[in-house]
């Protein structure tokens, strides 16, 4: 999916420096898709993460912050997709936003667990990451929100 992610990326790049007339500023369109380019990479390093310490069970917390990530992706793609109906794109940012409050709050909930409950030093360093992981992907999701709500306060 990350592979794809780019390619439409580089797609849009592409289109984008010959396209003479936009719907929005061009400089808004680069930077939502690569806003849009992040998250997927972001997630592309979690699951090679996962692959690479070789996780057999995702613990309670990643899986609250997927959870967090997925919900996240349904509001951009309602966002994306209303990009003509901007009095929309306002209310989904505030929604991402408290998303992206809520995984800080889950992964320091997440990282204080492990502190406690771990004696494996290995697992620690592991987990942590992977949560960190986790959680900055919702911060770039978060970004995406920003790119978003500056293209609808330029059209108002």
């Amino acid at each position: 999916m990350e592979h794809k992610g780019d390619q439409l990326t580089h797609g849009l790049m592409m289109k984008l420096n010959k396209t003479f007339i936009t719907p929005f500023d061009r400089e808004d369109i680069h930077a939502l898709g690569s806003a849009l380019d992040d998250v997927l990479d972001l997630l592309d390093a979690v699951a090679g993460r996962l692959v690479t310490y070789k996780v057999g069970e995702v613990t309670p917390g990643a899986r609250q912050l997927s959870k967090v990530i997925v919900h996240g992706s349904e509001i951009l793609l309602r966002a994306v997709s209303e990009l003509n109906k901007p009095e929309n794109i306002l209310e989904y940012c505030e929604q991402l936003q408290h998303l992206e409050e809520e995984a800080d709050r889950i992964k320091g909930e997440c990282i204080a667990r492990l502190f406690e409950n771990s004696i494996d030093t290995i697992e620690i360093i592991k987990w942590k990451e992977i949560y960190e992981v986790l959680e900055a992907t919702t911060d770039k999701i978060e970004d995406v929100a920003d790119v978003l709500e500056t293209v609808v306060l330029k059209a108002a």
